[in-house]
């Protein structure tokens, strides 16, 4: 009996100036007949389900707690894709390239913010962009570069939201949950193009 009961101190919570701080234990870590690495696939598919409806595996409920969002600096900026290697001149003003969201991944960029007084550290593939012709969205060469060779590169910024996961066992109430993981996301937030002499 007294062997259990240090087993469920060194596997609960220490107080700290008053402070709670959940602390992870091996035998919490390998009861989930799932898996670690399942669990997080699920996890990842279903966070922003996770905050209205509890996520269920055969032996715990998990649910999400949006702790708080915030808005990247801007990336470093990258060239768009498509264009000739010699760069495109426009003489006529309003005229210049046309660029749409291609899918691909221009480069990965690290950053951090700052959520809840905490300092949140990402590290981003920043989504690339491609030159069309006539389709997607215009950005007009600026006057003092008509009749020069421009090529257009792009940088975007990011919304970042990070989560509080807790979980609790099927045979728990929700008020027995502890702090499981943080998580976090990031998307697209807003672009933003700039051309430069070829």
């Amino acid at each position: 009996m007294l062997k259990k009961s240090i087993i469920y101190f060194i596997c609960g919570a220490f107080m700290l100036n008053f402070t709670l701080i959940p602390v992870k234990c091996n035998e919490q870590q390998e009861s989930d007949a799932t898996g670690d690495s399942k669990v997080w696939e699920l996890i990842e598919n279903s966070i922003t389900k996770m905050t209205d409806e509890p996520l269920r595996t055969e032996e715990y409920y998990y649910y999400a707690e949006l702790v708080g969002t915030e808005i990247t600096d801007w990336s470093p900026f990258y060239l768009v894709d498509g264009q000739d290697p010699g760069g495109h001149r426009f003489d006529t003003p309003g005229s210049g390239i046309y660029w749409y969201d291609s899918g691909g991944i221009s480069g990965t960029w690290t950053t951090s913010v700052v959520i809840n007084y905490s300092i949140v550290n990402v590290t981003i593939s920043v989504e690339g962009a491609s030159s069309g012709t006539y389709s997607g969205y215009l950005e007009a060469v600026p006057t003092d570069m008509l009749g020069k060779f421009v090529l257009l590169y792009i940088r975007r910024n990011y919304r970042v939201k990070k989560y509080n996961i807790y979980r609790y066992r099927v045979d728990e109430s929700p008020s027995q949950a502890i702090l499981f993981s943080t998580y976090t996301t990031t998307e697209k937030y807003s672009s933003d193009c700039e051309y430069r002499l070829a």
